[in-house]
């Protein structure tokens, strides 16, 4: 039985290879940039690094786009459960998105 880096590599290459990936740059760059980091470290420390930065570009390109292709969803099931809930770092979230809306700000409002 393949252990979860191989299967999650498995699901990554997977997706890289679909013609919805292969249509988005944007997101072949995602799933290449986090293949590469997982495929940098073979222990459970790198596993988690490369899980916790793939759950975080695959959450910000939803919040971007509002969908996200199956490829991605299916990736995004199978690391989940894997994501250490200490390296969510809630405050440095929540300044980021207070930050980006203050910066939409004066296009919402008319600003100059």
């Amino acid at each position: 039985m393949p252990d979860k880096r191989e299967t999650l590599l498995d699901l990554l290459s997977k997706a890289y290879s679909s013609p919805t990936i292969k249509a988005q740059a944007d997101l072949q760059a995602l799933i290449k940039i986090n293949a590469k980091k997982l495929d940098e470290g073979d222990d459970d420390k790198a596993y988690v690094t490369a899980v916790t930065q793939l759950s975080h570009d695959i959450s910000k390109y939803y919040l971007v786009h509002h969908k996200m292709p199956k490829e991605l969803v299916d990736i995004f099931n199978f690391i989940k459960k894997d994501v250490a809930i200490s390296e969510v770092d809630a405050a440095r979230y929540r300044k980021q998105a207070l930050a980006a809306g203050l910066g939409a700000m004066p296009i919402v409002w008319g600003g100059h």
